[in-house]
């Protein structure tokens, strides 16, 4: 008798672990996601996607960034070496 209540334990924990994984664990997540998300877009509203149709964003990079002085550049001379071991 104890071991069909056993078994019976046992069967029960796993369907019901099995429906946690299946309906309860996705849902608790998917709200995990969906809060993350909201507080970077609070935290981040130009990077909000959910802008009304036909609104139009121009987007002009930032005056901050530093502009490469080609004369600031290394010249490296490279010179050709001939081989003297001659194979021939």
């Amino acid at each position: 008798m104890k071991l069909l209540q056993f078994i019976f334990i046992v069967v029960l924990i796993y369907l019901v672990f099995r429906m946690l994984g299946r309906y309860v664990f996705p849902a608790l997540v998917k709200r995990y996601i969906n809060k993350q998300k909201e507080a970077y877009y609070k935290a981040h509203p130009e990077a909000n996607p959910d802008g009304k149709e036909g609104e139009i964003n121009i987007r002009r990079p930032s005056d901050r960034k530093q502009k490469v002085n080609a004369d600031a550049a290394e010249y490296i001379d490279y010179e050709e070496v001939e081989n003297s071991d001659n194979n021939d």
